[in-house]
C-alpha cells in the first residue's frame, strides 16, 4: 500500500509545524514514516530511518522551533544488514 503521507496525521499546531518542517528538509527523506507528537512540552519523534544520520537530522531540524522545550527522539535506526 502506498500512503502519499509519511508523517502521521498531526492533532495540534506544535505537530503540525514540525511535521512541516521535517518535510521540508533536503536533508530528510520524506520517505520514511513517522509518528510526531506533542508531549511534556516538547516534541517525541518515533519511526525508523535508515541512518544515525538521518536521526540526528531529525532531532535538529526542530531544535529551533518555537514551543519545543525538548526532544524526544525514539527514532530507531534499521539496520537490515545489506
Amino acid at each position: 500500500m502506498n500512503d502519499s503521507s509519511s508523517i502521521s496525521p498531526a492533532e495540534s499546531a506544535l505537530e503540525q509545524e514540525a511535521a512541516r518542517v521535517l518535510m521540508r528538509n533536503p536533508h530528510f527523506p520524506a520517505t520514511y514514516r513517522l509518528d510526531v507528537r506533542e508531549a511534556d512540552g516538547g516534541i517525541r519523534l518515533a519511526g525508523r530511518v535508515d541512518s544515525f544520520f538521518h536521526k540526528q537530522i531529525a532531532q535538529e531540524s526542530l531544535r529551533d522551533l518555537p514551543g519545543v522545550g525538548k526532544i524526544e527522539n525514539l527514532l530507531e535506526v534499521q539496520n537490515d544488514g545489506h
